[in-house]
This record gives structure tokens, C-alpha cells and sequence, in this order.
């Protein structure tokens, strides 16, 4: 076969789109086609053979350096991939880089028509495709609203076509995060603050245990209101008299023995306070970082002409403003949530932090009283009518001589013996006095119980133990 019927089999194999001077754009229909426009590039030939069933394919051929040098473009559902041949090796461009890449290698730029071609192939079926296709006054259709899962609705403006509503809308937050590209670890943040069509639930800010220590510290007494310190003052004449008088020359470490004698005497109720306490706060706190987040992150597309209707839900913007922000980015064949993606700097959308550095501006005192109330109540209840006590009166009694002497759990060493030991509480069953006591380190204790006798014979007489 002559070279010149070859060409005709060739041609008939081809669909050629466009034929201009310095460029030709070809569909090429079968593997013959390819092997000839691309100067017997088997590796080429090769992949388009693997993927000429699952992809759209053109060549755009430099007839100056034919045919060394050509463009091998693809679309994928609407994924667009080019790769520039330059006689040695293939580089992988986007779109936009059909400009640049005349600039790198020196070649011949391209034509109006081979644009004109090249369009419709990036575009059909693409978001932007159908924005341009509004634009043009095609009219409203739902392959826009089909094109983008954020695109709800659209108001056509038939005498301004451009000015068309967009209405977009994200099926929750994280996905409002998502197309803004922010960081893993506050998607997890994200998702349980603003879950549930965004009112989402508390979260742990402060643990329980913190809450704990705070108590035994002594910092909730200073959030008792009047009555219950009246409460409290009842509850003390009982458990232990001498701290009844509030000592307000030494009111932090009188807050925290107050606090550290309720929680070992009565510690089912002091959870009851601990835990709405914690609960509160959380629950404060959680409110506030909400707030804080809508406020720095709700109108981020703002200043991209993407306005706000319902935070993290619906925003509102125009076909031309679309199609700007289409045509500033570096693909305009990509979906509208990766186009939001490149507009923001997902970097400086990091809360993973913010949640420890949140702060509580409610009051929740009155709340917070109404448990130290019940508390409180319940435990003068349980004292004055259980039988829990077997003799309050001598319990209270020997909590003051004891703890009140030797401190609770504060390591003592038996200057006869050299045993460590520390009161651990009274025995309310038998009001015997609780001792640990360690025979060779003062962090190895055993409980032993005593009476008053014997725990005197304990510090005079060890040997007789």
C-alpha cells in the first residue's frame, strides 16, 4: 500500500474536528489513527487503547513539528487530563497550562479554533459547561442542578441571563467544611458540634476529673448563693464542728478542707454536683465555641460574591459570579465544591485547638444552685434520719479529733516504731478510725481499723501490733 492510500485509510479512521494552518484537532476512531498522528508512539498507542472505551480522546497535532509533537487530551465524565508530547517526553497539563506550555517548550501558540474545539470537549457536561449554557440564554434546565451536588436551585433572569440566583446548599456542616478544604482534625470537631442538622451535642471540653480536682480544691464553694451555704453550715455543725465557723483569714484552705471532707463523708452526693458542674460547663462552653466558629467560618465565601442565607447551609451567588471565579482558578472543568476548595486556604481553617481555649460568658450559677440545693438537702436528710451513722454525734466527734489532728490521708511517721500510717476516714458502721499503715514506705499502705483505745496503743505500744 503507498503511502498515500495509507493516508486515506488513516483519514477514514479519523474525525477530524479542526484543520488549520500551524494545528489540526483529530478524534482518532482506531488504533491506526493514533499510531500515524503520533509518529508511531507506541506508548501512547498503548494507553489509548486501554482506556479508548471508558474515556473521550482528541490529539491536537503541530503541523510544524508533525509528528513529533502533539497534545493528548481526555475526558473522563467531566475529569479533564492532558499530556504534552514534546519529541522526548510527555508532561501532564490542566486546562490552563494549554497557554503556559507554548511559553515553556517554544512552540507555536494556539489558534481561536482550535480553542473553539477544544471548549465544548473540556466543558460539555461539566458545572461550568452548563453555567456558560445559561449564560447564553439557553434557559434554565436541571443539568446545572444535576452537574454539582451543592447546586439546589436556580432563579432564571430571562433578560439578564448572567444575573441568575444560584442557590447552593450543603447537606450538612462537615460538608460546608469539606468543600472549603478544612483540616482532618477539625472535621472531627465539626461533625459533633454541628451533627443532628447543626445543632449538633456538648462536647468534653472539661472532664469530669478536672471537675473532681476542682471540687477537692475547693474553688465550687465560692459558687454556693446564700442558702446553701446555710446548708453547708448545717451540714458541718454535724460531720465536723470546728469547721462550721468559716475561716475567711485562710478561705482557700478552709474551701478545700470543706470540699475534701464532704466528698469522702457524702461522695454520691458530691458526684451529683461534680457532674452537673462539669455538665454545665461543657455544655457553656460548647455553646460559646459554636459561636465562635460560625463567626470566623459561616461567611467565608463572602468576599468571593458567595453570600450567606443560613450558616453552613445555604448561600446564595450568581451564574456570573460562578463562571469569574470558574475562570480565575486553574481548571474550569472541576466540580463547583473543589473550585471552593482553591478559593480559601483550608490551612487557616484549624480548630482542633480552640475547643481548650474556649471560655463560658453565661452564668449558670442559678442552674448549677439548684443541684447544690438537692445535694445538700440529701445529705442532712441521710444524716439526721439513716442509719448509715451508727452515732453521728460520736462521728463527728472523732472526724474532728483525728482528721482534724492528723490531717486525711497525710503521711505521719510513728516516731516508736518508724511505721508510716495516715488517717483514711471514720468507719461510719462502727465509728472505728480508719488507719493505713506502712511498715517500710510511706506509699505502701494496708487499711487497719481501730478503736480510740487501740489506735493510742498503736502510736504508744507498736509492738503490741
Amino acid at each position: 500500500m503507498s503511502e498515500r492510500e495509507m493516508k486515506n485509510e488513516v483519514y477514514k479512521e479519523t474525525n477530524i474536528l479542526y484543520d488549520g494552518d500551524d494545528f489540526m484537532v483529530i478524534e482518532p476512531l482506531s488504533e491506526e489513527s493514533v499510531y500515524y498522528f503520533t509518529n508511531n508512539n507506541t506508548g501512547y498507542v498503548k494507553y489509548w487503547s486501554e482506556h479508548s472505551n471508558d474515556k473521550d480522546f482528541l490529539l491536537i497535532i503541530d503541523k510544524k513539528n508533525t509528528p513529533t509533537n502533539f497534545y493528548g487530551i481526555e475526558n473522563d465524565d467531566g475529569k479533564i487530563e492532558i499530556r504534552y508530547f514534546d519529541g522526548k517526553n510527555f508532561n501532564d497539563l490542566n486546562e490552563d497550562d494549554l497557554l503556559l506550555v507554548q511559553r515553556m517548550f517554544g512552540i507555536t501558540p494556539l489558534s481561536s479554533g482550535v480553542f473553539e474545539v477544544l471548549n465544548p470537549f473540556f466543558y460539555d457536561g461539566s458545572t461550568y459547561g452548563f453555567l456558560m449554557d445559561i449564560k447564553n440564554g439557553d434557559g434554565p434546565n436541571d443539568d446545572l442542578i444535576d452537574s454539582s451536588d451543592i447546586i439546589n436551585k436556580i432563579r432564571y433572569n430571562e433578560k439578564r441571563p448572567g444575573k441568575s440566583m444560584v442557590s447552593l446548599e450543603f447537606d450538612d456542616a462537615e460538608d460546608y467544611f469539606l468543600a472549603l478544604g478544612a483540616q482532618e482534625d477539625s472535621l472531627y470537631l465539626i461533625k459533633d458540634l454541628f451533627d443532628n442538622y447543626y445543632g449538633g451535642s456538648d462536647i468534653e471540653i472539661i472532664s469530669y476529673d478536672q471537675t473532681y480536682e476542682d471540687f477537692n480544691e475547693g474553688y465550687l464553694l465560692s459558687t454556693f448563693n446564700e442558702e446553701n451555704n446555710e446548708l453547708l453550715k448545717h451540714i458541718l455543725t454535724y460531720v465536723s464542728p470546728e469547721l462550721s465557723p468559716k475561716l475567711d483569714s485562710n478561705i482557700d484552705s478552709w474551701n478545700s478542707t470543706v470540699s475534701t471532707t464532704l466528698n469522702d463523708m457524702f461522695e454520691r452526693e458530691i458526684d451529683w454536683i461534680i457532674t452537673d458542674a462539669t455538665d454545665l460547663e461543657n455544655g457553656c462552653r460548647t455553646k460559646q465555641l459554636r459561636e465562635d466558629i460560625k463567626e470566623d467560618a459561616g461567611d467565608r465565601l463572602g468576599e468571593y460574591g458567595i453570600f450567606m442565607g443560613e450558616c453552613f447551609s445555604r448561600y446564595f451567588t450568581t451564574v456570573d459570579i460562578l463562571i469569574g471565579l470558574y475562570d480565575k482558578s486553574g481548571s474550569r472543568s472541576q466540580p463547583l465544591s473543589s473550585l471552593l476548595s482553591e478559593l480559601v486556604d483550608g490551612e487557616d481553617i484549624n480548630y482542633d485547638e480552640w475547643q481548650f481555649e474556649s471560655y463560658c460568658s453565661d452564668d449558670f450559677n442559678p442552674e448549677l444552685n439548684k443541684q447544690i440545693k438537692v445535694s445538700l438537702e440529701s445529705i442532712i436528710e441521710k444524716i439526721e434520719e439513716s442509719d448509715e451513722f451508727i452515732d453521728i454525734k460520736e462521728y463527728s466527734n472523732l472526724y474532728t479529733k483525728y482528721v482534724g489532728k492528723y490531717g486525711f490521708k497525710e503521711h505521719h511517721k510513728n516516731p516508736i516504731s518508724g511505721d508510716f500510717f495516715r488517717i483514711e476516714g471514720i468507719n461510719k458502721k462502727n465509728n472505728k478510725i480508719i488507719v493505713g499503715v506502712g511498715k517500710d514506705k510511706p506509699n505502701n499502705f494496708q487499711s487497719r481499723e481501730y478503736d480510740e483505745e487501740g489506735f493510742n496503743l498503736f502510736l504508744n505500744q507498736p509492738e503490741l501490733f
